[in-house]
This record gives structure tokens, sequence and C-alpha cells, in this order.
């Protein structure tokens, strides 16, 4: 973590940090000394590839609008994602992303919660790519 305070000026680095005693915001960018961590410290750092985020589709709140998703970071100054208005959080606590690793991955919604049906199925572009990969010699 002092590796990303002191790399704040670039990429992967940190933004502010939160000192854990006076709950005093350091801006790190415009800080004129490199503040040292203590026990206790808060670093808002830059998001990194495998990050996990949320990404929730407005206006609903239900289970298959609100995913779980895997970072990638690209030189843009925005996220792209088609569709309506979406919203981005990025947890901050080990519990948060334990919680969001479980339970709202996109590979752990496969199944919905209204009808207990499958939410992905098998189109025939997908079917016969499979039948083709499993079938004997395919390889050879």
């Amino acid at each position: 973590m002092q590796t990303l305070v002191d790399n704040c000026q670039t990429y992967p680095g940190a933004n502010r940090l939160v000192k854990g005693k006076t709950n005093q915001r350091i801006d790190l960018r415009s800080a004129r000394t490199k503040p040292q961590l203590e026990v206790g410290d808060q670093v808002e750092r830059h998001m990194i590839d495998g990050d996990l985020v949320l990404f929730n589709r407005q206006p609903s709140l239900h289970k298959m609008s609100m995913m779980a998703h895997r970072a990638r970071v690209m030189p843009y100054s925005t996220f792209r994602m088609n569709g309506n208005e979406m919203n981005l959080h990025m947890p901050q606590t080990y519990e948060a992303r334990a919680e969001m690793e479980a339970l709202m991955t996109v590979s752990r919604l496969l199944v919905s919660s209204q009808a207990s049906k499958p939410v992905n199925a098998l189109v025939q572009d997908g079917l016969y790519g499979v039948r083709k990969f499993t079938k004997r010699d395919t390889f050879n």
C-alpha cells in the first residue's frame, strides 16, 4: 500500500489517503510530501485488472440486474456497456468482495430465482460447436 501511495502520479497508484486517527483526507496528487502509512489509515487506490465490481442496471433491483464482474482497465475515461443506465459499485471491504464473489458473479447466476429455469441456454451455434469439439478424432 505504501508503494501505491508513493506512486500517486501514475497508474496504478492511489488518489487519497484518510488518516485513521484524525479522519483527515489527504489528496496525494497535491500533497507536498508523501505521507507514511500507519495502522488504521485508509488508502483510496485506483481500480486494477481483476477487481470485483458490481453493475446495477436501473431501475430494477432484482437479482439478475445486479451482477458482479471482474474489471478490465482500459485506456478510456469511462466504463463501456451497451444498454440502459448502469451504476458501478466497487466494494471496499474483504467481506463485501467475498459476498459478491460467492453470490453475485455471472457464473453463479445460472438459474432464475423467479421461475427456477436456466438463464443462459445453448442456441444452435453453441450446441453445434460443443458437438464438434467433443466428436472423436476432431483434433487429429
